[in-house]
């Protein structure tokens, strides 16, 4: 990656190379190319995606590098007494916490945690002291582990929530997330989380944060994009909520799940006066080209419980000028599958952390299609139902690369084509649950009629 080597490294400058990199070997650069080169392409592009992602976690960061130095964490590591004894505490002091303060405490204590165990592992490597850094090392996996398993809690149940479209409330800004929960998905897209009234209300997420895979990138580079702006209040304050792909100068696709019925607001987003879109931009919250809505068409069989049947199509008010920030993207043909462990490209304006504010500069990153039968059977455990109509990609080996909140309706792109849309999940960036996404080609003959039918 070109960076020094040290656990103590530069993030910023990581990124800056992560980036630089990636400029050269995209596999969208080399759509157009020889298969060869397109191989070779996607090869190393994972190759730096994965070194990328390795160095940026911590504890990935911290084994690679004792791994480096010809040693490895022996399974049978004694975890310190005290240590342990702090876990356990923590876990009681969750297990009774009954308030949003209560939740923010222990949210604050955890990253002081693990920014002490960083500290004195930056220590040990720089003295060398390799047994130190094993059980550092030891420490730290047992810790994170239980965080995963603690991933995010709801005031007076503990269920565990995932995001890709923002919750609304009468004072918060609307922000895209994408959900999951126990029994049924939610979709990702405002600040706070969308809920069926079955669930309560969600707390803040008490596991260490982390980025989600991405990096920085340009309009220019995915000029499909489009950002889907509400106003939930018709207070005239739009802001983006979820994400689309430009199809014509008329017609967008996104998720059916953005306009569902708001049971926190009262509120039905299904009127194009709730909504504006904007193209041609890098940026959230300012630039490119505003566009009012005329129509918004969702699928006439979505479900809003199980997230079936999860696409919309939007017709625009006036016609989208078509420039390099501002292209017709392309959707998969009819009954067309994408096989398993292809490397995909996601990119939007989601959370780049768990729970924390959306970018306000466009970010990508890079995962690959899941098993469809591991899908199933990962989604059966929490008693959710992966369809025909949807699909699975992340990474199953390493946490962190996923879309989150705001990313809902955003393209899954293979080879230049978009093969999917940001549906929902069950927290974002757990590698034993793959972001699920609507598979276009289910829908692509729907897509057709209905644009041709709402001009």
């Amino acid at each position: 990656m070109g960076v020094n080597e040290s656990y103590d490294l530069d993030e910023i400058e990581l990124a800056k190379k992560f980036k630089e990199l990636q400029k050269y070997l995209h596999p969208d650069k080399f759509a157009n190319k020889p298969e060869q080169e397109q191989v070779i392409s996607e090869k190393y592009s994972s190759l730096v995606n994965e070194a990328y992602n390795t160095l940026l976690e911590p504890l990935a960061r911290g084994i690679y590098m004792l791994k480096l130095r010809g040693k490895e964490i022996p399974e049978n590591t004694e975890v310190d007494q005290e240590f342990l004894m702090m876990i356990m505490e923590k876990n009681e002091e969750v297990e009774s916490a009954d308030s949003e303060e209560e939740i923010m405490k222990l949210n604050k204590e955890n990253k002081t945690i693990m920014k002490d165990l960083q500290k004195k592992l930056s220590k040990a490597f720089f003295d060398g002291d390799l047994n130190r850094v094993a059980k550092l090392l030891s420490q730290m996996k047992y810790y994170t582990k239980r965080n995963e398993n603690k991933s995010t809690y709801s005031a007076g149940a503990k269920e565990i929530a995932r995001v890709a479209c923002p919750v609304l409330s009468p004072t918060s800004s609307s922000t895209t997330s994408r959900q999951r929960y126990l029994g049924r998905p939610i979709g990702r897209g405002p600040d706070t989380l969308v809920w069926h009234p079955a669930l309560a209300q969600p707390r803040l997420p008490f596991a260490f944060t982390r980025v989600l895979g991405g990096a920085p990138t340009t309009i220019s580079q995915y000029p499909i994009l489009a950002q889907l702006l509400l106003d939930p209040w018709a207070t005239n304050q739009y802001s983006q909520h979820c994400a689309g792909v430009i199809l014509t100068s008329r017609h967008i696709i996104s998720t059916a799940h953005c306009f569902q019925y708001n049971e926190n607001t009262g509120r039905n987003y299904t009127k194009p006066y709730h909504w504006k879109v904007r193209v041609g931009s890098s940026y959230r919250t300012r630039g490119g080209i505003l566009h009012r809505e005329k129509n918004i068409i969702p699928h006439p069989s979505f479900d809003k419980y199980y997230y079936n049947n999860d696409v919309a199509v939007l017709v625009v008010a006036t016609p989208i000028t078509m420039t390099k920030f501002a292209r017709q993207g392309t959707i998969t043909k009819p009954g067309t599958d994408v096989a398993a462990n292809s490397l995909c490209t996601l990119a939007g304006w989601g959370a780049t952390q768990r729970g924390g504010p959306q970018p306000d500069q466009l970010q990508y990153t890079m995962m690959v299609t899941i098993d469809q039968r591991v899908c199933i059977m990962r989604y059966n455990t929490i008693g959710a139902v992966i369809a025909d109509s949807m699909f699975c990609a992340g990474n199953l080996e390493m946490d962190g690369i996923d879309g989150c909140y705001g990313d809902s309706g955003g393209p899954l792109i293979y080879k230049g084509v978009v093969i999917g849309l940001v549906s929902f999940g069950y927290g974002c960036g757990l590698r034993y649950y793959p972001g699920v996404y609507t598979k276009l080609s289910h829908f692509t003959d729907w897509i057709i009629k209905t644009i041709a039918t709402y001009k």
